[in-house]
């Protein structure tokens, strides 16, 4: 989606918690109102979670070697962490 490595770390999150397509749906807070509603619309059970309930999403840290040489890397928000390019 043309993100950097921070930015995709950074936006809100959707998961399915069973790892099975009949399983809940949690949607991070962040998640627009919209989209939401679209969701459930669908029929999707949604769950909004926040604060330290958002362990459910994981946690990441990105380093991403782009065709020029140039390095880019990114460390989740969500906990502590960093991602180091050296």
């Amino acid at each position: 989606h043309g993100m950097d490595p921070q930015t995709a770390l950074d936006a809100p999150r959707v998961c399915i918690t069973s790892g099975s397509s009949d399983g809940d749906v949690c949607a991070e807070d962040g998640i627009s109102l919209s989209v939401i509603q679209e969701l459930k619309a669908m029929g999707h059970d949604i769950n909004l979670v926040c604060g330290w309930d958002r362990f459910v999403f994981g946690r990441g840290q990105i380093i991403r070697a782009y065709p020029n040489q140039v390095w880019c890397a990114g460390s989740d928000p969500r906990a502590d962490g960093a991602a180091v390019v050296w």
